[in-house]
């Protein structure tokens, strides 16, 4: 069978922000389960609450500390085989059954996680880049015909920016939180895994708990935009000092070619991607400005009149560096 759903919601996702989104979301499931005939979904709320989290940037794993706690009510909170869960992405995961509760019709269980998990995430836009740490939760026998809703009422806040589920300690090194909220995430498939009773319609829809990070340009000003300042004024005083120091000036330009390739290698080393990203376009004109600066030098020696301070090729030089 192949899943369907919305184009929006397999763009994006579905966010589930408030209780109207989560119950127009929940009778489009039961619609579905009507029209193919099949079982009514079994709604099991959930609910996540990270404590610790830490971001290794050059494996791109995840590592966090959080609670995972389900809920049911009236005579189907007796059935045990509807609780549990599974985190697909995990490269690691401990589990401890923390708490249990059956208090006024309703029956709780309530665990400790340690997981590591894997985010593939782009650094395209870096310094300017946002990620969003998406964990998919499943079921953890997709055979059960069950739908995982947020508790939305086990939290306080529930707006996006209020970052429910995050603890207030969170400090992500590089990065500010901005947002924190659950989201839907169809996953589209082309086979019933072996199974002749899958159920079509919703059996394969994720729930998400996502973390929405911005990155902390300051930092990244401090680390590489200072540096590369510095390199490009430290070859404007090499320009200017050329009639006196000639000699001496294919060392210096030498040495900043070499600090920026030992900071270019720092940066490539730092975020562990492959792709080109947006800061390196800066250091890519600097390299040319190097380049150039040589061109000149080589010109200086073999036409010394160049180099006066008050030949017209020299003043064009100076006066048009910084604008370039």
């Amino acid at each position: 069978f192949i899943y369907e759903n919305s184009t929006k919601q397999e763009d994006t996702g579905l966010r589930v922000t408030d209780p109207l989104t989560l119950n127009v979301f929940i009778d489009e499931q039961l619609e579905k389960a009507q029209a193919l005939d099949e079982p009514l979904p079994m709604q099991l709320p959930t609910g996540f609450y990270i404590k610790v989290l830490d971001m290794d940037k050059e494996t791109q794993l995840v590592s966090f500390n959080a609670n995972l706690w389900q809920s049911l009510e009236g005579s189907v909170r007796k059935r045990d085989d509807l609780f549990g869960f599974t985190l697909p992405q995990a490269v690691s995961l401990k589990l401890k059954r923390n708490q249990e509760k059956d208090f006024n019709d309703k029956k709780t269980k309530l665990w400790d996680l340690k997981v590591k998990l894997f985010q593939d995430f782009s650094y395209k836009y870096y310094p300017f880049d946002t990620h969003r740490l998406k964990i998919h939760i499943e079921p953890d026998n997709n055979q059960k015909n069950i739908v995982f809703v947020p508790d939305l009422e086990a939290y306080r806040f529930i707006s996006p920016k209020a970052k429910p589920g995050l603890s207030k300690d969170i400090r992500v090194s590089g990065f500010t939180i901005t947002e924190s909220y659950f989201s839907y995430q169809p996953l589209v498939t082309n086979t019933n895994f072996g199974f002749e009773d899958q159920s079509m319609s919703n059996a394969r829809t994720l729930i998400n708990f996502v973390v929405s990070l911005k990155r902390n340009v300051l930092d990244s000003a401090v680390v590489y935009f200072c540096p590369l300042l510095l390199i490009l004024f430290f070859l404007f005083v090499t320009l200017l000092a050329l009639e006196k120091w000639a000699s001496s000036s294919f060392g210096a330009v030498s040495a900043l070619l070499f600090t920026l390739v030992l900071l270019q290698r720092a940066l490539r080393l730092s975020l562990g991607s492959n792709e080109i990203v947006y800061i390196e376009y800066l250091f890519f004109a600097t390299y040319i400005m190097l380049l150039l600066a040589v061109i000149y030098i080589i010109l200086s020696f073999l036409y010394p009149k160049l180099a006066k301070r008050n030949s017209l090729f020299n003043t064009f030089v100076i006066s048009s560096y910084w604008p370039i």
